[in-house]
């Protein structure tokens, strides 16, 4: 996918993409290149790795070989490597929501506008209205990430009139992602009943391990990254937010 035209959020969203994907690329491709370095040095070894493919390199193998067995140990790994790239592929998306908040209130500060009492000496403490209205929409960005998912949801749709799932399929596997990322925070990627409760479609029951490998991890980030395009087109067209050229690289496969 090419260069679209997006917001600042959006930019720095996929700058942090970009350097993820490529560090990704890179140890994959590191465990590759020693293993051939090993294969070259040591040719009396047998080509094909001497357990399963996922399985660690035996000890002894990793002392009088050195590389031997690297892919096959980045692949025993796995499910260690998947959940942190997840997590933060799912931290750099709540960054772009609460970024892409952040410009849409000071571009609309009306949406600012509650029954909540401003002391005054915290109004005297800014030097102009707009230094207020920032701080104000980072007090309130704030709240509504601690909030979770579907407090952030209902803020866009109430107060902004703006949907920020395209429809009900997209906001439930959003949810399920950002779920992910906090039974791997906290729980060691092992389903809890929170997990159960806020996803209750998952297929999952407490007790189980999510199932953490390739394909779940660059499909979930794929998701997101395509979640974050459609957000911010959508958003510069109705709230009318400066744009500028935004990369949007596809998720490299090793």
């Amino acid at each position: 996918m090419g260069p679209v035209e997006g917001t600042t959020a959006a930019s720095t969203y996929m700058e942090e993409f970009e350097r993820q994907n490529t560090f990704f690329a890179f140890i994959n491709d590191a465990a590759s290149v020693a293993d051939t370095n090993s294969q070259r040095l040591h040719p009396e070894r047998p080509v094909e790795p001497p357990v399963p493919v996922g399985s660690s390199a035996p000890m002894s193998d990793r002392r009088v070989y050195p590389g031997a067995g690297a892919l096959n140990e980045f692949r025993s790994h796995g499910n260690t490597i998947f959940q942190i790239f997840l997590s933060r592929a799912a931290d750099n998306y709540l960054v772009y929501i609460s970024d892409i908040m952040a410009e849409i209130l000071i571009r609309t500060p009306e949406a600012l506008r509650s029954s909540e009492t401003i002391p005054i000496e915290q109004v005297l403490g800014h030097e102009s209205m707009s230094d207020l209205i920032k701080h104000l929409t980072e007090r309130k960005v704030q709240n509504l990430v601690n909030g979770g998912m579907r407090e952030i949801e209902r803020h866009f749709s109430r107060r902004l009139k703006f949907d920020l799932f395209s429809d009900e399929e997209e906001s439930k596997a959003i949810l399920r992602i950002i779920a992910a990322r906090k039974v791997i925070a906290h729980n060691r990627g092992i389903v809890d009943e929170r997990f159960v409760a806020r996803t209750p479609d998952s297929g999952f029951t407490v007790g189980e391990r999510l199932p953490l490998t390739y394909i779940y991890m660059s499909e979930s980030v794929g998701r997101l990254k395509r979640s974050v395009i459609d957000i911010d087109v959508r958003a510069v067209k109705k709230f009318r937010l400066g744009t500028g050229a935004v990369s949007a690289p596809e998720y490299k496969h090793s």
